[in-house]
């Protein structure tokens, strides 16, 4: 998994969901990755059932990318996360930290919880002091770095600094894809912004990358990433 000092994985986005789970999982393992994000969607709901530990066999790490919907509707969705984490001890459960109302309900789940930085668009943790007030109240979450979103509030790539000095060793995963103002998201072998790549830390850990990408640039993707850490 470490290629050039990174250790990447993909999650199942949309671009992968055509594929399902399994073929998903199978794609990731034939790019020789041992990490994968998982997205909670009706497709991860539908492969509960029939999940088995040997999907994940050849995974070091395996990490889910918690729904964003209202705290009314987190009990049962937290329950869909928690019978995975019986079929494979789950590494991290990523939360949008803006759309949750009660942080104690994370903390009671007892799943290894970390809350993700927002972009542009949303009105809290934009910034690294309310991201650091809410770690200080909550010493078991960690947090995940999404250098995408960091781009967005700040191109100058300076505030990714800001938030790996408040969080530390407490940043447990990184999240990179390019960006683009109309899609958000986008493939860093397209927009080419280095810059992204170059403000992971230098100790980095786990990175997830969410560039939306069809299965057969997945390659493509990971060989510009490594090109331009290098």
């Amino acid at each position: 998994m470490i290629k050039n000092g990174l250790r990447l994985g993909f999650n199942t986005s949309q671009h992968f969901r055509k594929l399902g789970i399994r073929q998903s999982l199978a794609l990731f393992r034939s790019l020789g990755l041992q990490a994968v994000e998982l997205m909670q969607s009706q497709e991860l709901a539908e492969y509960l059932p029939e999940a088995s530990p040997d999907d994940f066999a050849d995974f070091e790490y395996v990490s889910v990318h918690g729904a964003t919907i209202a705290d009314s509707e987190r009990p049962a969705r937290i329950s869909e996360i928690k019978a995975l984490n019986e079929v494979r001890r789950l590494d991290l459960v990523v939360f949008h930290p803006d759309r949750i109302e009660d942080f104690d309900l994370l903390r009671a789940s007892g799943l290894p919880i970390g809350l993700e930085n927002s972009d542009h668009r949303k009105k809290s943790f934009r910034f690294a002091a309310e991201m650091a007030a809410v770690l200080k109240k909550y010493p078991e979450f960690r947090m995940v770095l999404d250098l995408n979103h960091i781009y967005a509030n700040d191109p100058s790539m300076q505030l990714a600094g800001e938030f790996i000095q408040a969080a530390g060793e407490r940043v447990a995963e990184i999240h990179l894809s390019g960006f683009d103002p109309a899609t958000l998201h986008a493939p860093l072998f397209k927009t080419k912004q280095a810059q992204i790549i170059r403000a992971l830390p230098a100790a980095s850990p786990v990175i997830i990358v969410e560039s939306p990408v069809q299965p057969g640039e997945a390659v493509k993707e990971l060989e510009y990433i490594r090109e331009t850490y290098k």
